[in-house]
């Protein structure tokens, strides 16, 4: 079942993992790191959303209750000319520095 998050929702990573032996699907992406992430869908809800993470630097080092946020990224490619498949990701905000706290409110 697939759900629509609205707008760019931000989030904070609960648990992650990183892929280094990855199913034929994902292997051009491996290593990769899975994440769980709490997904802040506003109203004070979230929803915990497993997701990978992407556009991170070689050198980051990734920390649970990092803040995220979420975007698009292709997961699948079948062939040359085939269908191209996206899911959500997630990514380190590009404003964020871990020594400085984070805004959460949108400018």
């Amino acid at each position: 079942m697939y759900k629509e998050i609205p707008g760019q929702p931000r989030g904070t990573i609960y648990s992650f993992t990183t892929v280094y032996e990855a199913p034929i699907t994902h292997e051009e992406f491996a290593p990769y790191v899975v994440a769980l992430v709490d997904v802040e869908l506003g109203k004070g809800q979230t929803r915990r959303m497993m997701m990978r993470l992407t556009d991170l630097d070689p050198n980051h080092e990734i920390q649970i209750g990092d803040p995220v946020e979420v975007v698009t990224r292709v997961w699948q490619r079948e062939g040359k000319r085939g269908l191209i498949k996206h899911g959500y990701a997630a990514r380190p905000p590009l404003e964020w520095d871990r020594e400085k706290p984070v805004d959460k409110e949108r400018t």
